[in-house]
């Protein structure tokens, strides 16, 4: 949520406020949903509003006939002589006097001196990173007190690490099904009042900092007005209480979850390709993998869709579900974590909610052992063009060498592969994340083999020192600026220590050019890499398959009823 939602809500209602309009009308969008829902059910509503505003009786009509005029060229190169003739000789010489001297300033270089200039010295390494408080209990509660400007943000963190592996590929499914009751939610908090804020989410988030640690986590959060606190804490306890399957509605929520996952394998190659080479280098990547968790999807959406209520898998899918629940509520470690203007007021309140979910902290999970498996796989799927990506195992935020990486990966983008891979795709680059994978990448690839050549001449680029100053200067500029405005999600809601932060703001400001170069060669040059392609059906993949890559038909998956996404 922005800083200035509140303002943003304020503008909002000047407009209906001005012209003697209820100023809550703009708000009151999921009323207005459902009564065009009901009456489009009902009724022909568009149709008659069509036949009554646009063709019956709308006198308000004006027809517009455009005809070329033959002579309208010749007719302004009159008007234009016409004017000229009225200038003196000297007006004459003038104009044409002005006109050279603007041809000569802009053939001239501009003189970049006068522009003010920014030097890394004057950043400060300190951030003004949001600290929380913490209050300790069966359900901690982690608190910032922050100008929010009236709104409250209140999340419920469920660490799902325990969850059952034969489960937790319908932990998707669940946060949609969650959502779907979103409208139950903002119903409840509506009722005699209005509701404002970014309505009910439900996210999944998986990540490791150091190989001791691993974090898995299903989280549910809400935004409302401070003056809706009750209502919000009334409406998640209603949620939690009344978890109830409804077959109808869950079968709708699998047949979209079918249908929007079928339209992903079409657009969202690149996506795919990053995420299933991660998972082949940590644990924590391999848990959320979107390729083969969408591909399950699509699978048992494929068999509802043609079977409905008499679906195979309808069941299984209820029982599932139900034992995410319960696992959430009675044996999932929990807490609570809250933005607000004032924390007090919310404090009291959670006690509520607290005595829904159960307090019981959970057992520790130990991370499980993992090893490090590259990925060399090329899935076909239902698209047009191929997207690469290559990755490696990196330091992750928590590491002081991190900063440096963030600065290596902007000049092997921004220096090498940008400027060359846009010859033969739509787009390309390197990024690296705080999780500890750096990620060589190509969007809309036309050919698979020079791009992997690509990147490895990056690569050697880097490890040979071929940048110069100004080089290291403008990736140390937008390694900064890329990690000082980072999501929210990553840096503030799960609470990334300060002296992380601030030893990846020096990181980046103090990086020199043979650091960079001792970084790369350090992480860079090795052989457990993981390279992942997904292409069309009609790729050629001979010399891939004689080079050792294992070559995968999604479609052959999906429509088998006995094959499945273990790869």
């Amino acid at each position: 949520m922005r800083d200035n939602f509140g303002i943003q809500i304020i503008y909002q209602m000047i407009h209906p406020t001005l012209y003697d309009f209820d100023p809550y009308t703009t708000f009151q969008v999921h009323e207005y949903i459902n009564k065009l829902k009901e009456d489009y059910k009902n009724t022909s509503i568009f149709q008659e509003l069509i036949h009554k505003y646009l063709i019956q009786d709308n006198g308000n009509k004006i027809k517009f006939t455009m005809k070329p005029d033959i002579n309208f060229e010749k007719e302004r190169e009159r008007e234009e002589s016409m004017s000229l003739s009225y200038l003196s000789p000297e007006e004459t010489e003038k104009i044409v006097k002005d006109n050279e001297n603007l041809k000569q300033r802009r053939s001239e270089k501009d003189n970049i001196q006068v522009l003010p200039i920014l030097d890394i010295k004057d950043i400060q390494i300190q951030s003004k990173y949001p600290k929380f408080n913490k209050i300790d209990g069966h359900i901690p509660i982690w608190y910032i007190n922050a100008h929010t400007n009236g709104i409250t943000s209140l999340r419920i963190v469920f660490d799902t690490s325990s969850i059952p592996i034969f489960i937790k590929l319908y932990l998707p499914l669940f946060t949609e099904y969650l959502l779907s009751q979103s409208n139950r939610v903002l119903q409840y908090m509506s009722t005699n009042a209005h509701s404002f804020g970014e309505g009910l989410r439900v996210e999944l988030d998986s990540f490791s900092y150091n190989d001791n640690s691993l974090t898995e986590t299903c989280t549910i959060a809400l935004e409302f007005l401070d003056e809706k606190l009750d209502s919000a804490v009334n409406a998640l306890t209603e949620l939690f209480l009344n978890y109830k399957l409804d077959d109808k509605m869950l079968l709708n929520v699998m047949k979209n979850i079918a249908l929007e996952k079928s339209d992903a394998m079409c657009r969202d190659g690149l996506r795919y390709a990053l995420s299933y080479a991660s998972s082949g280098l940590k644990y924590s990547q391999d848990t959320f993998e979107t390729l083969r968790s969408d591909t399950f999807m699509c699978k048992i959406g494929q068999e509802i869709i043609i079977n409905d209520e008499k679906s195979k898998n309808l069941d299984v899918v209820k029982e599932s579900l139900k034992l995410i629940m319960e696992h959430l509520m009675h044996n999932a470690k929990k807490e609570f974590i809250i933005k607000a203007q004032a924390f007090d007021p919310i404090k009291k309140r959670l006690n509520k909610l607290c005595g829904v979910i159960n307090k019981v902290k959970g057992e520790e999970v130990k991370k499980p052992e993992f090893m490090v498996n590259p990925k060399k796989h090329l899935f076909k799927i239902p698209q047009s063009a191929n997207q690469c990506a290559e990755l490696v195992l990196v330091p992750t935020i928590a590491s002081p060498e991190y900063g440096k990486i963030l600065v290596l990966a902007k000049m092997l983008s921004d220096k090498w592969v940008y400027p060359e891979i846009k010859n033969q795709a739509h787009s390309g680059g390197v990024k690296a994340n705080s999780n500890g994978i750096l990620s060589f990448y190509s969007h809309f690839d036309k050919k698979i083999e020079e791009t992997f050549k690509l990147f490895a001449s990056a690569i050697d680029n880097a490890c040979n020192g071929n940048f110069n100053q100004d080089d290291l200067i403008t990736a140390k500029f937008r390694a900064f600026k890329g990690f000082d405005v980072s999501d929210e999600s990553i840096l503030c809601w799960r609470r990334t220590p300060e002296e992380w932060i601030t030893q990846t703001r020096k990181g980046i400001l103090e990086a020199s050019k043979d650091e960079i170069i001792e970084i790369a060669r350090k992480y860079l040059k090795v052989q457990e890499k993981s390279l992942t392609v997904c292409a069309p059906k009609s790729v050629k993949d001979e010399t891939l398959k004689e080079t050792g890559w294992s070559i995968i038909d999604i479609g052959t998956i999906i429509h088998n009823e006995d094959s499945y996404i273990d790869f």
